[in-house]
């Protein structure tokens, strides 16, 4: 989560510094972002998603959490997606981004497609 959390930091500009409390609520910090953001085991196994996932794509947490990533992905876009995904798990490489974002489709809940931009963070600890 902090690997989302400084991407973020990189992207957004503020005129002042913002000081955040000492416990930050990481969770409700990450669901006010805009945007769609969902973190993955190295299976590709959504591991969490914030609230711009679940408004965009209709889908509740619940239904999202613990399922491959590519349960919502049409299969013409798998292969360029998990090439970004690996990128982003090459551990072996000094550079390998700790994101990736992407441009893809999904399946939303009412099983159509819509074109989202969304960011993937990583827990290689999984």
């Amino acid at each position: 989560m902090s690997q989302v959390l400084s991407f973020f930091r990189k992207r957004t500009r503020s005129p002042a510094p913002v000081r955040l409390p000492e416990q930050v609520d990481r969770d409700s910090l990450l669901n006010g972002l805009p945007g769609q953001i969902l973190v993955l085991d190295r299976s590709s196994i959504i591991r969490w998603v914030n609230s711009g996932v679940t408004r965009s794509t209709g889908h509740p947490r619940a239904t999202l959490i613990g399922r491959p990533l590519y349960d919502f992905i049409p299969a013409a876009e798998r292969d360029r997606l998990q090439r970004q995904i690996d990128r982003c798990f090459a551990s072996d490489a000094g550079d390998a981004p700790e994101l990736a974002h992407c441009e893809t489709y999904f399946q939303r809940a009412d099983a159509l497609l819509d074109q989202v931009d969304m960011v993937f963070g990583l827990d290689a600890d999984r």
